[in-house]
């Protein structure tokens, strides 16, 4: 019965996320330790936290963040949450392909600041741009959505999963592709 539930649980976030068997490892985590996948999913509230940040510079910064971890799934993933959040897809291109958003001035600042921060780069002075755009709230529910949105690609490729994490094509749109 537990076991169903889980099941229940993880298939319907696969299907949220729009990417089928993408939580393949957090499967595994509850075959072998419920209090693991229990614990596990104690986190997931810290993961998805957003109330300070306005949706573009929030996910932006967590497909950048996910992107530099190399995981084509968790990149595809950010997507769609960020797409049914209501950021545009002419944005999420951009930030794909590493070219200037069509966004606010603090919302090119989180992208910088995510892309930074996963380079492990100096940040300081983006940091008090960001705090001047959203409060020092913003600045912290950033950070936590970028080191979050890390941790999913580093937790799958530790667990064996690494090799599917690529994916070749990513859909910002239903009709087109990113290579």
């Amino acid at each position: 019965m537990i076991q169903s539930m889980i099941d229940r649980t993880i298939t319907s976030a696969e299907q949220r996320f729009g990417v089928p068997d993408c939580m393949a490892y957090l499967r595994k985590i509850a075959a072998h330790s419920r209090t693991a996948f229990l614990k596990f999913m104690l986190f997931m509230p810290l993961a998805s936290h957003r109330k300070a940040l306005p949706p573009a510079p929030y996910h932006l910064a967590r497909i950048v963040a996910a992107q530099h971890r190399d995981c084509g799934e968790c990149v595809q993933m950010e997507i769609n949450e960020a797409r049914q959040r209501g950021v545009s897809a002419k944005a999420i291109r951009a930030v794909l392909h590493g070219k200037a958003a069509p966004v606010p001035e603090g919302v090119s600042t989180a992208v910088a600041f995510a892309h930074a921060v996963m380079q492990q780069q100096p940040a300081g002075g983006m940091r008090h741009e960001l705090r001047d755009h959203y409060g020092e709230e913003g600045v912290s529910e950033l950070s936590v959505a970028i080191a979050t949105a890390a941790f999913f690609p580093t937790i799958k490729r530790a667990m064996g999963f690494g090799e599917t994490c690529t994916l070749p094509q990513l859909t910002v749109d239903h009709e087109e592709s990113v290579s």
